[in-house]
């Protein structure tokens, strides 16, 4: 791995005691997020971000115009971009990033992307729990195999007036207000086979579309070992 990456935190126009050289996990967990973002090629948050640096203010030693480009690092509690901005400042390209960065990383950055939110597929849970197990997500493992509604009832914690047909799994789908998490994962162990598969796949798309919607990230993801199913793989596996 790559030791070190050419790169500068500054916090409000003042320098931060990251300099020079500095190493990716000594950074900010909501700068490494960033170093992620830019690494897969956004989506980018901020209207500014991927924007040249001038450097005016000689922070940085002097470079070529284009050295620098900056991308805004959200600072916890602060709504406003430049109520308490963090600007993550390298040159262009940068070419240590993809060394630093482990598919975990990925998986995770994707996972909290609502405009990445659907129906997926992988060939086992184990890569998406190591991903999400330090994060905010609410992440469940559904055993739909057998009943998919006293499944996803038992497992979600429906409210008693759920009634255990299409549309009112929809509507628990698209409610889910008793649950807690910045986003929701839901992890398919098994499914119905025919016509049940189909719905409950348009049911959970119909979930993933509402919201995304809303920007807030909805997966659901089938374990299929032996890729049968007609949705899209959830990352690319070796």
């Amino acid at each position: 791995m790559c030791a070190a990456l050419a790169a500068l935190l500054v916090a409000c126009s003042t320098a931060l005691a990251l300099s020079g050289a500095v190493r990716v996990e000594e950074l900010p967990p909501e700068a490494r997020e960033t170093l992620a973002r830019i690494e897969l090629g956004g989506p980018f948050p901020y209207a500014r971000d991927g924007a040249l640096f001038s450097n005016r203010e000689r922070q940085l030693p002097g470079r070529e115009r284009g050295y620098y480009r900056e991308y805004t690092v959200k600072a916890p509690g602060v709504r406003r971009r430049r109520a308490r901005r963090r600007v993550l400042l390298h040159r262009r390209p940068l070419p240590h990033v993809s060394t630093h960065h482990s598919p975990v990383s990925k998986l995770l950055e994707r996972l909290r992307d609502p405009g990445r939110s659907g129906v997926y597929r992988a060939s086992g849970a184990q890569a998406i729990e190591e991903a999400t197990r330090s994060s905010a997500l609410d992440v469940v493992t559904i055993d739909a195999g057998a009943s998919v509604f006293d499944a996803m009832a038992r497992a979600l914690e429906f409210p008693d007036w759920f009634g255990a047909n299409w549309d009112a799994l929809e509507d628990c789908l698209s409610d889910l207000s008793w649950r807690r998490g910045e986003g929701h994962v839901l992890i398919l162990q098994g499914h119905p086979a025919g016509d049940a598969l189909g719905v409950l796949t348009d049911v959970l798309r119909a979930a993933a579309e509402y919201w995304a919607g809303r920007g807030k990230p909805f997966f659901a993801v089938f374990i299929d070992p032996e890729r049968r199913l007609a949705v899209p793989d959830l990352y690319r596996e070796a």
